[in-house]
């Protein structure tokens, strides 16, 4: 039986979140230097890289500057301000859902009008588990992000356990997890926040968003969920890094 538990974090980003705790706990005061690669690897027995990767992300957030023969200074003990989303690989589009923290507001049960049932290749009428849920950055409570989500469920049972939030998440979490996927369709979108988006993620109406529309694709080739989601534009970024073809 596959299991429903939210995929682990990469070790760097583990190492980094202990670290940045220790930051805004106050371990780590502005003015002082973390310990160095080697002293981080030992500690959390880890390879060097490792260390490196988890440095890198706590300089990017602007927490620490890193200097030959100084170290990694602390500089801030407050969270960055945004949100920053890289896009390498498929794999890199997943973590997003691990490296921040999903709620999800109401799971219910409903027949798919005609739009939805074209994104989703299915028929009109068919049973579907509706999600809406907002997300934060880990430590940060400030929302950036709400989606709505429609997931295709034709067991009833599991339609009836899916009315909770929980563990509908869960079961989103395990469908959309890469050994499931083949591919990801996504179109991104620019546009002004409406009133009642604005009232979830708590912006002024009018403000800047991006839109972000999404079609998971399982490895026989099924669409197994669509995802709209409206980000905050001053607490999200987003970013890809494009390769020649050889």
């Amino acid at each position: 039986m596959a299991s429903s538990r939210k995929p682990a974090l990469p070790r760097y980003r583990r190492v980094a979140d202990t670290l940045i705790e220790g930051i805004l706990s106050g371990r780590y005061p502005v003015g002082t230097v973390l310990p160095g690669e080697t002293e981080v690897a030992a500690q959390f027995a880890i390879s060097r890289h490792t260390a490196r990767d988890a440095m890198r992300l706590i300089e990017q957030a602007g927490m620490i500057t890193r200097r030959r023969r100084v170290g990694s200074m602390v500089v801030s003990n407050e969270l960055p301000m945004r949100y920053n989303q890289r896009i390498e690989s498929l794999n890199d589009l997943l973590q997003y859902s691990n490296a921040s923290r999903l709620t999800v507001l109401a799971a219910t049960e409903v027949a798919l009008d005609a739009a939805s049932a074209e994104l989703l290749r299915a028929k009109p009428g068919g049973p579907c588990m509706f999600l809406t849920g907002i997300r934060h950055q880990r430590h940060d409570n400030r929302p950036f992000a709400y989606s709505e989500i429609f997931f295709p469920v034709e067991r009833r049972a599991v339609r009836e356990r899916m009315r909770d939030p929980q563990t509908a998440a869960r079961e989103l979490t395990r469908k959309v997890d890469t050994p499931h996927l083949s591919a990801i369709e996504q179109t991104l979108v620019a546009e002004a926040a409406t009133r009642r988006i604005a009232a979830i993620l708590k912006l002024r109406p009018g403000a800047a968003l991006l839109k972000s529309m999404r079609v998971y694709i399982g490895a026989a080739g099924k669409v197994v969920a669509t995802s709209t989601t409206w980000h905050a534009g001053d607490l999200f970024s987003y970013s890809t890094t494009l390769t020649k073809a050889s």
